[in-house]
């Protein structure tokens, strides 16, 4: 007995558009992102934090753009030298 696979129609393409459309991604589905930390930081009402807490706080953001800044480079330097190993 041999099995007839029909691939232009019939049940299989019936299940690989139902198969696809079962795994497609909606992104309707997708959860929203409100808020990031930053926008949260942004959006803080300072004139309830006492100024050696605002002297505290603008050191702090200062050693965290340090900190970004160094990974920023690092990232950079290592997309350098990915591109220049593809190029050769």
């Amino acid at each position: 007995m041999k099995c007839k696979l029909e691939f232009r129609s019939g049940p299989i393409k019936f299940w690989l558009q139902l198969h696809r459309k079962e795994t497609a991604m909606d992104f309707d589905d997708l959860p929203v992102k409100k808020d990031t930390p930053l926008t949260a930081v942004e959006k803080e009402d300072l004139s309830t934090i006492s100024a050696d807490e605002l002297t505290e706080r603008v050191e702090r953001l200062k050693a965290e753009i340090v900190r970004t800044e160094t990974e920023i480079q690092a990232k950079q330097a290592s997309k350098t030298a990915a591109d220049a190993f593809f190029k050769s």
